[in-house]
């Protein structure tokens, strides 16, 4: 298992801008950070992620052993562990699911989005995920939070922990394995 080292920011712009310069500096494998506070958040094909106080915004450095060209499938394995946690946290298995390729939705409102950057030696992974407030400002997507759905006690960290361990071990499972061992799972789950 990946050994999770959780640095807390209390403001950054960006959680991956963050990852990126601390993996070029060489921080390991699950070197993550968790900020209380974005102010250039980003999500994928360079959409801004609207970053409001109480909210997750969690990135981490992963250095796979496989090949580059498998390294996309990280996208939906990701995604499916974010869903995973939620489920484990309490929200109906009939009413979540993984958006192709990487966003989790809540009765088709979206809760959660992965922005996955690769680079020459290692990725970063990050994670926005609605807790206590949605987006104002969103026009693609109708939007929900975490606790519009299941009581909700535990800190960003706790979740943030939570999330990871179900990622990083889903991730130690797809370094061993070939990716058809997600597929049927992640199936279900679209």
């Amino acid at each position: 298992m990946i050994n999770i080292d959780l640095n807390i920011l209390k403001t950054c712009s960006s959680t991956n801008d963050v990852a990126r310069k601390e993996a070029v500096n060489g921080s390991l494998e699950g070197s993550s950070y968790l900020s209380y506070l974005q102010t250039d958040g980003r999500g994928r094909n360079k959409n801004r992620w609207e970053s409001l106080k109480g909210n997750l915004f969690l990135s981490s450095i992963l250095r796979p052993k496989k090949k580059k060209i498998y390294w996309h499938q990280l996208s939906l394995l990701i995604g499916y562990s974010i869903l995973e946690a939620l489920i484990d946290f309490g929200i109906n298995r009939s009413i979540i699911e993984l958006k192709w390729p990487n966003d989790v939705l809540i009765n088709n409102k979206k809760v959660s989005g992965v922005l996955l950057e690769a680079f020459d030696n290692f990725i970063i992974f990050g994670i926005g995920l609605n807790i206590l407030k949605v987006p104002e400002n969103e026009t693609k997507w109708k939007t929900t939070k975490l606790n519009d759905h299941v009581k909700n006690e535990m800190s960003l960290e706790q979740i943030a922990y939570k999330i990871l361990n179900k990622i990083f071990n889903n991730y130690t499972i797809w370094q061993n394995e070939d990716f058809s061992y997600f597929k049927e799972k992640i199936n279900n789950n679209i």
